[in-house]
């Protein structure tokens, strides 16, 4: 059923990606993962088994579709916003850090499962999950106006902007770099 979920997300996310600007469909991937997360969590310990299991197969469909849509226009975003002399080591770190995720994750998964007590192992795994999700969703909320590339502003401008909002969060990066070159 995951591969269903893909594909569904994918086809989806093609035809979405061209009505929609990118920080609307990563919003999307975000709350729909950060959902499908709390379905998987085991609220009552009285919960009959296949209730249970059906809900936890539907969060984890949800979970899928959103990550398929998410991570795609996350790695579009991205290249978009960061300065072109400096995007291969960028995107670069992006995969290390998510290989390093999903090197890790698996057994800091089976760790918390099994040594946390029982009942509370999903709240723990997929509400720790969550909660990251929802400070990644507040963060991008916050920076919400910076997560426009320099070519959609003009596009809605109709023209050109000051070079100081075109750059966009490129301009940040950059002087976080202390590598302001205009």
């Amino acid at each position: 059923w995951g591969g269903v979920a893909s594909l569904l997300a994918y086809v989806s996310f093609v035809f979405a990606s061209k009505r929609m600007e990118d920080r609307f469909l990563i919003a999307y991937a975000i709350v729909a993962c950060i959902f499908g997360l709390l379905m998987m969590i085991a609220w009552s310990s009285s919960l009959p088994l296949p209730s249970y299991l059906s809900r936890f197969v539907a969060g984890y469909l949800i979970v899928n579709m959103g990550f398929m849509t998410g991570r795609p226009v996350t790695f579009s975003l991205y290249s978009k916003l960061t300065p072109e002399k400096s995007q291969g080591a960028y995107l670069g770190y992006m995969v290390a850090g998510g290989s390093f995720a999903r090197a890790t994750g698996p057994f800091v998964a089976v760790f918390v499962y099994y040594h946390i007590g029982k009942g509370r192992n999903t709240l723990v795994l997929f509400g720790s999950i969550a909660t990251i999700m929802m400070t990644c969703l507040a963060v991008m909320l916050t920076l919400w106006s910076s997560l426009i590339p320099a070519s959609d502003k003009e596009k809605s401008s109709g023209g050109k902007v000051s070079s100081h909002h075109s750059e966009g969060l490129s301009m940040h990066v950059d002087r976080a770099n202390d590598n302001v070159t205009k």
